[in-house]
């Protein structure tokens, strides 16, 4: 009992403190993207609006060492490209497989009628249905933040395994200006959205934070919500409203919020992981995944026995990130 008692401590150890920064910390390095799309105001205020977004954005991308891309009215051209066309090129050029995330933030507003959701471009609108076709080539994992009025039905459209498809209204009935846009973008760069201070924010820490400051500035002005924020990331395309997870008694292996807690923009921890290594935690992750769904299957002990196991290979996998070591360059040969 006493050789028992020790795993499981040893276990509990190991999953307080390294699993949270294994499911949590990300890359840092220039292949990770970020693409922010800007949609058509319609007045001044709301052009200011989005474009202040945007460059708070492109700033999070900066500090994180992501390469972003910003497609907006700034990019109509003599050439007679719309931003949609510019979207679409941009979609089928980047980079499709790996294990970095691509991130996709529509910034502006949406409309869904007679069945058909949009996005708000100067010029033609792009559609959930025809965004989703760009995408379909793309195997690395997709988040993509729909920020728009309007915009559930994004999730209806574009939700496959792999992908976090988050939006800032639960219907396509919610057709008022969002607010979610202004907070998403404060949460992502704010250490108090790092719930768990690995000095990383998750896209579930920076969407839980921004859908309940958006629920409180609501409140504030005793007014109605008018928006209603869900994610989806098991690809089953029905989205769960974000400050409803935690509340859910749902099979937690069932659950919307799983992908989106191992996704993450770190801001502080400065570590920078190889294509190798963050396919080798995805492995792990996965393993982990299994594990856990076979629990009940399982006897304790081996359950413990097979937790240690992967638990001890993510703490090595750490370990060569924090302490790289150097290997010695090849000497160029002829």
């Amino acid at each position: 009992m006493e050789g028992t008692s020790m795993i499981r401590l040893s276990i509990l150890s190991l999953t307080g403190i390294l699993l949270c920064g294994v499911a949590r910390s990300a890359p840092n390095d220039a292949e990770t993207q970020m693409v922010i799309v800007v949609g058509a105001g319609g007045t001044d205020s709301f052009e200011k609006q989005f474009s202040q977004v945007a460059t708070q954005l492109e700033d999070v991308a900066q500090t994180a060492d992501m390469v972003s891309q910003t497609i907006g009215a700034s990019d109509l051209q003599d050439d007679k490209k719309t931003i949609r066309d510019r979207l679409q090129e941009v979609m089928v050029s980047v980079k499709r497989d790996g294990e970095r995330p691509l991130w996709i933030v529509l910034i502006g507003h949406g409309t869904f009628t007679r069945g058909v959701a949009k996005f708000n471009l100067t010029g033609p609108d792009v559609s959930a249905d025809e965004l989703n076709d760009w995408l379909e080539p793309i195997e690395r994992p997709i988040v993509l933040i729909n920020t728009s009025s309007a915009s559930a039905p994004f999730i209806n459209a574009l939700s496959k395994k792999g992908r976090t498809i988050v939006t800032a209204t639960q219907s396509g009935n919610e057709v008022n200006t969002t607010r979610f846009a202004e907070f998403f973008a404060k949460a992502i760069a704010d250490p108090k959205s790092d719930l768990d201070h690995d000095d990383a924010i998750s896209v579930f820490e920076s969407v839980l934070a921004a859908a309940s400051q958006t629920k409180q500035s609501y409140q504030r002005e005793d007014r109605l919500a008018t928006e209603h924020a869900l994610i989806d990331d098991n690809g089953d395309g029905l989205g769960t409203p974000i400050l409803k997870i935690d509340e859910s008694t749902t099979d937690p292996m069932k659950l919307d919020g799983r992908s989106a807690r191992r996704i993450s923009i770190s801001l502080l921890d400065g570590l920078k992981w190889s294509e190798e290594q963050l396919a080798e935690r995805a492995k792990l992750e996965s393993h982990l995944e299994e594990l856990r769904q076979q629990k009940a299957d399982l006897d304790e002990a081996e359950y413990e026995r097979q937790l240690e196991q992967i638990l001890l290979k993510i703490a090595k996998l750490y370990r060569s990130v924090h302490e790289p070591t150097s290997s010695p360059q090849r000497v160029p040969q002829g």
